[in-house]
């Protein structure tokens, strides 16, 4: 019969559900198929991934022939990358600006962790005077989440109330600007937990806009790693720092 749908009361029970339910405890890995699309051209990459809370992040691309050609990390506050092939090695500071250098994805690094696994965004208040406004749909089965921050609309999420697991989730900057827009699909199990294995997403920075989708092969839930595996050693060419 499957698990029973549970109406929430409130924004508040919304939220504490879909904590609750927070599928990342430790790491997430996974190979990823990504297709994305910025200003009329297509890009396609086999990666391999790594993701762990709150904010760290390892890619590495998989070539059709011989090694990975591309490294990128992100740990703390530092963005690094890494082009073998070229022995080209960057240092730099983890924000938008920075990544967006190196991957064709407009969105800031502290919310890539939520973006790639379906997660709650956590939110920094810009203003301190936040509110959340809640309603379930026509049938039930679905449960809007506003998140007001000053009298803007800051996140728009759509949960499962029958899995507790986001749906869908719009993210806006103080002008209420579309930042980007991710629809999360193709839910398994793993382990205990409903995981995403499909995401379709645009992002926009600055009237520039990419989108595109992720799938995910090959996925792992581990116990956390150390971030000694979200860092790269540099080489002896120093292309930025």
């Amino acid at each position: 019969a499957g698990r029973p749908i549970v109406h929430y009361a409130s924004p508040e029970e919304a939220i504490s559900k879909i904590r609750s339910a927070d599928a990342l405890k430790g790491a997430f890995k996974a190979i990823a198929r990504v297709e994305i699309r910025s200003g009329g051209v297509n890009y396609p990459v086999k990666a391999a991934m790594i993701v762990q809370k709150p904010g760290s992040l390892r890619i590495e691309t998989i070539p059709l022939i011989g090694p990975p050609d591309f490294f990128m990390t992100i740990n703390k506050d530092t963005l690094k990358v890494f082009y073998p092939g070229q022995n080209l090695f960057y240092v730099g500071k983890a924000t938008q600006e920075n990544l967006i250098k190196f991957f064709p994805l407009a969105i800031s690094p502290y919310k890539m962790v939520s973006f790639l696994t379906g997660l709650y965004p956590e939110y920094i208040p810009s203003y301190g005077n936040i509110s959340w406004h809640g309603r379930p749909d026509a049938d039930g089965s679905l449960y809007r989440l506003d998140l007001i921050d000053n009298g803007v609309t800051r996140q728009s999420c759509w949960i499962d109330q029958h899995g507790h697991y986001l749906v869908s989730i719009d993210s806006f900057d103080d002008a209420g600007r579309l930042v980007y827009t991710v629809k999360y699909s193709d839910f398994k199990r793993i382990g205990k937990v409903d995981f995403p294995h499909e995401l379709n997403f645009e992002a926009c920075v600055d009237m520039r806009c990419q989108s595109g989708r992720i799938r995910y092969y090959d996925t792992e839930l581990t116990p956390e790693i150390d971030n000694t595996v979200f860092d790269i050693a540099p080489p002896i060419t120093i292309l930025s720092k």
